[in-house]
């Protein structure tokens, strides 16, 4: 009797373990497909970016920005122009010319309209669509008295 009941125990604890990995390994392989990149897409890492923050003509520091950015690698080719120094360029001029950029408090920019807004300008100084979505991948502040 004692056989048999073991026996039973360790058949539905097998059967449970079966059926939770096979659940685990379904759940990663879906996740797999839905983040497998579509074909001819790149994700690129943009070198670090470093806004001064200036105010009534003494530097406090700086905004320092980091960008990832997912391009079209067929319509890049076409274009033939390297998207970093632009996409840099626009970010710099929406931090430092954006007057609603308190660096005292980050937290509240509202870095979904600085996103929109380098979305937007990037493709009209490209004149092409080859950068599809600009990423931030960082965006802190450094005073000038915890630099070096």
């Amino acid at each position: 009797m004692l056989k048999s009941l073991l026996v039973a125990l360790w058949s539905a604890g097998a059967a449970l373990g079966a059926a939770h990995g096979y659940g685990v390994w379904e759940a990663r392989r879906a996740a797999a497909k839905v983040a497998a990149p579509t074909p001819g897409a790149e994700l690129r890492k943009a070198r670090p970016l470093n806004v001064p923050i200036v105010q009534d003509g003494e530097l406090l520091g700086y905004v320092v920005v980091q960008l990832a950015y997912m391009v079209d690698v067929e319509a890049l080719k076409t274009a033939r122009i390297d998207p970093e120094p632009y996409l840099l360029d626009e970010a710099f001029r929406l931090i430092y010319g954006d007057p609603s950029l308190d660096f005292r408090r980050l937290e509240k920019y509202d870095v979904d309209r600085f996103k929109r807004a380098l979305d937007a300008r990037l493709p009209a100084r490209l004149k092409t669509d080859a950068v599809k979505e600009v990423l931030v991948h960082e965006f802190n502040y450094v005073a000038k008295n915890d630099l070096r």
